[in-house]
């Protein structure tokens, strides 16, 4: 009985580490865990002079779907898309969701120029097919900015150029890629967009 009862706290144990890695819905990184993930290996690429890119992505006009077809159509949106993104990233890249419909992406030893490449690639598997829910048929599009670690640089400081990024995106129409040197005068979008 000790034995079995030792043997359940483990269980519990293990399965909340679980869900606080991963994000429930998309079954992705949870936003704490890649945010972890990105403090180490961006310690890691300044420490041993290797490449490292982040990839901010949000699927466009989200907030649409939610106000025309419900939440729960919503959701199901986001588990798709997120598999999408799965299938377009090579096995050792990290996925994450960041909140709402934002994603985030952590290319190891990648340079700018290679991460822009892999987000193109992820962009285009998501908006290949529309995503069939039952009766509903949305074609779903995402808009992605990138930014390469520099020296000195914090996952703060990271995190907000690859944000700029894909604002620049957003507001270069959306359903696009666009890298930290693309970045020019950026007007926000307007909320929800």
């Amino acid at each position: 009985s000790l034995e079995e009862s030792i043997a359940s706290i483990r269980g519990e144990g293990e399965a909340m580490r679980r869900s606080l890695r991963t994000d429930s819905l998309t079954q992705l990184c949870s936003r704490a865990f890649v945010i972890r993930i990105l403090e180490n290996s961006l310690a890691n690429a300044l420490a041993s002079g290797r490449a490292l890119a982040v990839v901010m992505a949000d699927l466009d006009h989200f907030k649409r779907i939610n106000d025309n077809h419900g939440h729960l159509i919503g959701d199901r949106i986001l588990e798709d898309v997120a598999r999408r993104m799965e299938s377009g990233a090579r096995t050792t890249d990290v996925l994450g969701r960041y909140g709402g419909e934002e994603f985030i992406l952590i290319f190891d030893n990648t340079t700018l120029e290679t991460a822009s490449a892999l987000a193109e690639r992820i962009r285009a598997r998501v908006a290949a097919d529309p995503v069939q829910k039952g009766a509903i048929n949305l074609q779903v599009t995402l808009s992605l900015g990138v930014a390469e670690a520099r020296s000195g640089d914090t996952v703060e400081s990271l995190l907000t150029r690859a944000d700029s990024a894909l604002y620049a995106a957003k507001n270069a129409g959306r359903n696009c890629v666009r890298t930290e040197t693309e970045v020019g005068e950026l007007q926000m979008p307007a909320p929800g967009d």
